[in-house]
């Protein structure tokens, strides 16, 4: 994974609309282990999370692949449920799942667990550490997830929206590639392309070629 990894930012770096912003993004944005998070004590924590589902539904004849989970915030950015932890949380999971409450009026068997640890990042600048996590749930559980949304405590506040992705390509500004061009709040555009791949979601040549338009 990490050759095709490699790729990608090497794809996004070369972009010739956007690659000195996704440059910078990726610059600010270190990938470290848990070890080496647990020894940041000066930096804050917060915790994020892929929810997604299998989608065999198509637009016309094109396949939407999948459904993903993201929100517009109250900043205007695109990122992902979830938020900081706070030091009364017992753990980063409890966080994770606090925020996710707050946020999607989650219900408690959609919680996170270690088993859905995906990788951390650390922005040195921002002295901020960002664990992220990936859950898969069924087409119709993503749904009623959706839906009860519209109640949580902070939909409307904190969260203007929920949003998916559109993970396929109309033309060179529509679909995923014109997706990707919006303002992301931190290393949210690094944390969906590294799922969809870790996930095979999307293959690293697709990635690609939409990661260069």
């Amino acid at each position: 994974m990490q050759e095709n990894w490699n790729k990608i930012l090497n794809a996004l770096r070369s972009n010739k609309n956007y690659g000195s912003k996704w440059s910078q993004i990726l610059d600010n944005h270190e990938k470290i282990d848990l070890e080496e998070a647990k020894k940041l004590t000066d930096h804050k924590i917060a915790a994020h999370v892929f929810l997604w589902a299998k989608n065999d539904q198509k637009l016309w004849n094109i396949s939407q692949l999948a459904s993903v989970m993201m929100q517009v915030r109250f900043d205007g950015t695109i990122g992902f449920p979830g938020g900081l932890v706070d030091p009364d949380d017992c753990s980063i999971e409890h966080g994770l799942n606090r925020e996710l409450e707050e946020e999607l009026n989650l219900d408690k068997e959609f919680q996170c667990t270690q088993h859905d640890y995906f990788f951390t990042s650390v922005c040195h600048s921002r002295k901020l550490i960002l664990h992220f996590y990936t859950k898969e749930v069924t087409h119709d559980q993503f749904k009623a997830i959706e839906i009860q949304s519209l109640s949580a405590e902070e939909y409307g506040k904190e969260v203007l929206g929920i949003i998916r992705p559109p993970l396929y390509k109309l033309d060179s500004h529509k679909g995923f590639g014109g997706f990707i061009s919006n303002n992301f709040i931190g290393n949210a555009l690094i944390q969906l392309l590294k799922s969809l791949l870790y996930l095979n979601i999307l293959e690293i040549d697709q990635l690609l070629r939409k990661s260069n338009n």
